[in-house]
């Protein structure tokens, strides 16, 4: 069903209420469509989890816990690490020393 959605899609683009020849889009998801964040995000993650394969940076590790005011006694900790933040088409990455986010951001630009 997703490929019926991205195949032999085209676009035109409006000047002053004129409209172009139409043309393929090839690359990227449909702005505004139901499934394109979630397309982008499993996308991001496949490309974040390259880049720790081949760089082996780290992300910002973080630690929390579950419990509250009643059950404060069982409160369990974890420990979780981050190492991007993504929202629609926003990413923030995030490491631990200047020199691995550089190492990042150089491996994602490839």
């Amino acid at each position: 069903m997703l490929k019926l959605l991205y195949t032999n899609t085209k676009a035109q683009v409006r000047i002053d209420g004129d409209f172009s020849e139409t043309f393929d889009i090839e690359t990227g998801v449909q702005q505004g469509g139901i499934p394109s964040p979630v397309l982008f995000n499993l996308l991001f993650d496949f490309i974040t989890r390259k880049i720790l394969a081949e760089v082996g940076v780290s992300g910002v590790k973080l630690a929390y816990g579950n419990g509250d005011f009643y059950h404060s006694t069982r409160e369990a900790h974890e420990d979780i690490e981050i190492l991007d933040l993504i929202y629609a088409d926003d990413v923030v990455a995030m490491c631990t020393t200047a020199a691995d986010l550089e190492k990042f951001i150089r491996t994602f630009e490839k």
